[in-house]
């Protein structure tokens, strides 16, 4: 079932105090503290009402425990609420959009979120058709979507709309629910360490270049397909033309074309994903006349680093 998202509003943080108190307490303007609330302690009639700080049931009865009574709050106006030197201030520890585009990325909804707000419902998904910006999250405008498919073959990694009904949601919404997403991602990479399989050789170097790919996953935890071009330094070799000993080894440039699969390990909301992975790949160096690098064209294995620039 499709539901409006709730209105933005504005809340002045000025005018919120720490004055919230849980359980059969109230706040003590006086002290800045909370104290017990015999009118509240009266009304509590079951063990299951007898929860939090500052209260147990004993002998079939709920009553407060001396020095415990919990620390006054500020409520929950908004998410993320805490107090901090006296202050209410907005603490943020749930998943929140990184700045960038989700403009054309697919949401799926791997779990219903609870409570479910937002009508969600387990493996819907949601084709993003615009966004607007509201202070650091992303208010989406999306559509219910399927994925795509090219002649009765599904697609991997893409989706598209089903139809015209739209909704909006918030970024953060979605990734606080475990969405999965699928989008575009870019960023750079080095490949450090390189496996030769047909002579079962390794090799060293810092090859470092650009990766686009397409990202499956929730927030943090996302497998990207990526084909990558890097550049680097590589070891060739000059012979003896009589002996055919090896006289000299010149560093030579080369390129490679690659590709492979990335895992984001980052997991600190907002933040940009690191990705190690593998890839395979070959390598390629100019023509010269006198150096010669014998893994010219060769097929390897890497393992790879990289940073992503397109948000979580």
């Amino acid at each position: 079932m499709w539901v409006p998202a709730a209105q933005a509003q504005t809340i002045d943080l000025g005018a919120l105090k720490p004055d919230q108190c849980a359980g059969p307490y109230k706040h003590d303007d006086a002290t800045k503290a909370c104290v017990r609330d015999d009118d509240k302690m009266a009304q509590i009639t079951l063990s299951s009402q007898c929860v939090g700080d500052g209260v147990a049931w004993k002998d079939g009865a709920c009553s407060f425990v001396p020095d415990k009574a919990p620390k006054p709050t500020c409520g929950t106006a908004i998410p993320d609420l805490a107090v901090k030197d006296g202050k209410c201030v907005v603490q943020r520890s749930t998943p929140r959009s990184a700045p960038g585009q989700y403009v054309g990325d697919c949401f799926k909804v791997v779990a219903e979120p609870q409570p479910n707000d937002l009508g969600f419902s387990r493996g819907e998904r949601l084709v993003v058709q615009s966004q607007t910006d509201e202070g650091d999250d992303k208010l989406l405008r999306v559509a219910r979507a399927e994925r795509a498919s090219f002649g009765g073959l599904p697609i991997p990694y893409f989706c598209s709309a089903t139809g015209p009904e739209l909704k909006q949601v918030r970024a953060s919404q979605l990734n606080a629910a475990g969405a999965s997403r699928l989008g575009w991602t870019y960023g750079v990479l080095t490949m450090p360490f390189k496996y030769y399989r047909h002579d079962k050789s390794f090799s060293s170097g810092a090859s470092i270049g650009p990766y686009v790919g397409r990202r499956s996953g929730a927030a943090g935890s996302a497998i990207t397909f990526a084909v990558a071009a890097t550049i680097g330094s590589v070891k060739g070799e000059v012979r003896d033309a009589t002996t055919n000993t090896v006289t000299g080894t010149p560093e030579l440039m080369a390129y490679s074309v690659a590709f492979g699969w990335m895992y984001d390990i980052s997991k600190a909301p907002g933040v940009k994903p690191f990705k190690i992975g593998l890839f395979f790949g070959q390598d390629r160096v100019s023509g010269d006349k006198v150096a010669n690098y014998k893994q010219n064209g060769r097929g390897w294995v890497a393992f790879q680093i990289g940073f992503d620039f397109t948000d979580n």
